[in-house]
């Protein structure tokens, strides 16, 4: 046990600011012997627990001169990694990432191929909302990303200025659509991505 908690502390130690989910200590010990040695190292403040099974060793800022802690996004990013599912931001945050809109989320908004779900981490709220398979099963982040901001502003036509911002995520993420099968998507979604991807193609 001794050995244990001395080889997670040294992990932790080396990566301050970086997010441990239980899981990711599996290969030195059962799932409560990690627990156990985490909660331990908790109460003797050497580690963090930040929310729902993830910790964290802070990172000193000699910058700022105090502690840095991991930012909602990182968190909601851990979260869905530790339960493996996929997810992408929607909604105005999905819109604001790809250049569709300047407007800044309140909230962390994420469509989800896990259960709905809300958390609060750092008084900001992060949601998880289960969405169709069809719409997040792509291995790009950045391709999810994109066709979440396509689902949420769809329309008949986007213009030019919209589309022009769309080409430029996309080259700016460099996303290799023909690595993905856009033929699951639905048509008015997999039409527009089309239009992005040849524009891109013959530029």
């Amino acid at each position: 046990m001794k050995n244990i908690t001395a080889q997670i502390e040294n992990i932790m130690n080396e990566n301050e600011g970086k997010i441990f989910a239980i899981k990711d200590f599996y290969d030195l010990g059962s799932p409560n012997t990690i627990k156990s040695i985490l909660r331990r190292l908790v109460e003797k403040n050497k580690i963090i627990r930040l929310i729902n099974g993830l910790y964290t060793k802070p990172y000193y800022s000699e910058r700022f001169q105090e502690y840095g802690y991991p930012t909602s996004y990182e968190v909601a990013i851990k979260l869905a990694e530790k339960s493996s599912w996929k997810i992408a931001p929607t909604s105005v945050m999905a819109l604001n990432d790809t250049g569709l809109s300047t407007q800044v989320p309140v909230v962390l908004l994420f469509a989800s191929t896990g259960p709905s779900k809300t958390y609060i981490y750092n008084n900001i709220k992060i949601i998880f909302k289960h969405t169709s398979n069809n719409l997040l099963d792509f291995e790009s982040d950045q391709l999810r990303l994109l066709i979440q901001a396509i689902k949420f502003a769809i329309k008949e036509r986007f213009t030019k200025k919209e589309m022009n911002a769309l080409i430029y995520f996309s080259q700016k993420a460099k996303i290799d659509f023909t690595k993905e099968d856009l033929t699951k998507l639905p048509f008015p979604i997999f039409k527009i991505i089309k239009e992005i991807e040849n524009q891109i193609k013959y530029e």
